[in-house]
């Protein structure tokens, strides 16, 4: 095993059944393994508000070693409010002694949880003995930024910086004054309810800390820029109406740029945001995702309008992402005006119709590599059982529609149903069960995930087309990271454990509601190739059986 590549070693290492656990043991239990685990295990370190993860995460950083093999840092945000431990004295009846005295230690216990100070806006309890608390948080953060630059300075492959919400069920290191502890101290009991106050403390880790890192890294001419961007909202209320002038140097040297948003405001405080997109010229890949506070149409013009004015350009773009994103005249004008360099389209939970793809098809500069349409939801009408509400094709089909190579497709749906959305990919709740008299119906279940072929809609000269080639796709994590790139990732072992989604590609089908399929009803199989002949074989057997049935159910009653 030494004599192999290092390449080899860390596409082995990298290997989805060997898990961070066993990489721990095998970076100390081998020498010459050590490093190759190593730049696997440290590719992604973490920083928040614990005191806890400060350490954890400043003893990497002096560890030379440890620190050349970081290439992205994530702050936990958490909208923290100790106020939770507050002890409520209202009631009746004696009270516990014992319980009183617990509860009235809590609160400074979970204080001593985090090292900066949590605004004095958040205290239910606010008083004149916590009127230095913002003087302790400005002291607190000013002593830090400099640290934690200086640890940052020390991590030369250091290329993505990421801001998201803690884990709710995290636990958290327990205070020694409660040993052994009666509970658990999550991150979960500390979360704010109320998110709508407070908002200076909103990804307080991004605003305070990354963005203004982004800024001071691009002045060091011995270190790469931050070319990697990731932020989610931790709350209801986006973190954006903090952006300023001062935020915009962070972005002139971004590729990558990712951004989950939470709000419902109609006007959205975008306008610092849609700046600090226009700046970003040399942006490759843009995902925009609004699935946590699912926009209307009428907000999607006002909050692209703030992404991408009509003057801005990015001629270097190549993928871009839209997760619950309406799709408003200003999204096709930024798809528009970034036509030249644009080769990926990636659409999930987003209405994508027939009529949006004639007008892509009009883009006399648009010529796309790979088209997906994704949905995790129903893509039929409830109410109406005789509508037909979607069209299923493969992205191979798609992309013959754009190209021109397909003449037929609209010629035959634009002028019958342009609203009808397009998916090339659908992975969602349970498919309703087919009829048994409908031979066209096939449904499977591999992996947990019911795959299924509807009436077939072909190009004419193809006619009871029954073939039907399944795959599991397996789609990476909510990231800009494209297939291409993935190989490299994983050379140099930025690769990490992330939230996959199971999707199901399906062939060109077109979807008809259909009655509630029970687990008893599932066809399993286990060899995705043998799908169209087994799967066809056994339903024509339950016809024949269940039409046998209801001969001699007629027979024995005399035919009444």
């Amino acid at each position: 095993m030494i004599h192999l590549p290092g390449e080899i070693i860390v596409k082995i290492l990298s290997d989805e059944c060997i898990s961070k656990p066993d990489l721990k043991n095998l970076r100390l239990s081998s020498k010459w393994l050590s490093p190759f685990a190593a730049d696997l295990l440290f590719s992604r370190i973490y920083i928040s508000k614990l005191k806890s993860d400060r350490e954890s995460f400043f003893n990497i950083a002096a560890q030379p070693h440890l620190a050349a093999a970081v290439q992205t840092v994530t702050w936990l945000e958490m909208l923290e409010d100790e106020s939770s431990f507050n002890h409520d004295d209202s009631g009746w009846g004696d009270r516990d002694v014992v319980d009183s005295c617990f509860f009235s230690r809590l609160r400074s216990m979970a204080r001593a949880l985090f090292w900066i100070p949590i605004q004095c806006y958040f205290a239910q309890d606010y008083s004149s003995q916590d009127g230095d608390r913002d003087e302790q948080r400005a002291e607190a953060i000013q002593a830090f930024k400099p640290t934690f630059f200086d640890a940052l300075d020390r991590m030369p492959k250091l290329k993505e910086l990421t801001s998201q919400p803690m884990p709710p069920q995290r636990e958290f290191v327990k205070p020694s004054e409660l040993w052994p502890p009666p509970y658990p101290f999550t991150c979960q009991m500390f979360l704010r309810a109320d998110y709508s106050v407070g908002g200076d403390c909103r990804n307080d880790g991004f605003c305070t800390f990354l963005i203004p890192y982004m800024a001071h890294r691009a002045d060091l001419p011995t270190l790469d820029p931050i070319t990697r961007l990731r932020l989610v909202d931790e709350s209801t209320e986006t973190c954006a109406e903090r952006f300023d002038a001062t935020l915009l140097k962070g972005f002139q040297n971004l590729t990558h740029l990712d951004l989950c948003i939470s709000t419902d405001r109609v006007d959205g405080p975008f306008w610092w945001l849609g700046q600090c997109f226009q700046i970003a010229t040399a942006l490759e890949k843009v995902r925009l995702c609004f699935e946590r506070c699912r926009i209307r149409p009428t907000q999607a013009r006002n909050y692209f309008k703030s992404f991408s004015p009509v003057f801005c350009t990015h001629s270097s773009l190549r993928t871009l992402m839209l997760v619950d994103m309406p799709l408003t005249l200003d999204v096709y004008r930024f798809i528009r005006g970034a036509a030249s360099s644009l080769k990926t389209l990636r659409f999930e939970n987003t209405d994508v119709t027939v009529m949006f793809l004639e007008m892509l098809f009009n883009v006399p500069d648009l010529r796309l590599e790979h088209f997906m349409s994704l949905s995790d939801k129903e893509p039929w009408e409830k109410d109406d059982d005789d509508e037909m509400a979607g069209l299923l094709l493969t992205e191979e089909q798609v992309l013959d529609i754009l190209s021109g190579t397909n003449t037929e497709f609209f010629l035959h749906w634009l002028l019958n149903d342009g609203d009808l959305r397009v998916y090339t990919h659908y992975r969602g709740p349970r498919i309703r069960e087919p009829s048994f008299f409908d031979s066209h119906h096939r449904v499977t279940s591999q992996d947990g995930i019911e795959e299924f072929q509807l009436i077939e809609w072909m190009p004419s000269g193809i006619e009871d087309a029954e073939n039907y080639d399944a795959d599991g796709y397996d789609d990476a994590e909510v990231d800009i990271e494209e297939d291409g790139s993935s190989e490299e990732d994983e050379e140099d072992g930025s690769s990490e454990e992330d939230d996959d989604d199971g999707d199901v590609d399906t062939t060109n089908t077109w979807i008809r509601p259909t009655p509630m399929l029970t687990d008893s009803d599932v066809v399993s199989t286990t060899d995705t190739d043998d799908v169209s002949t087994t799967d066809t074989d056994a339903a024509s057997e339950t016809d024949d059986d269940l039409m046998d049935f209801y001969a001699n159910l007629l027979e024995n009653s005399g035919g009444s």
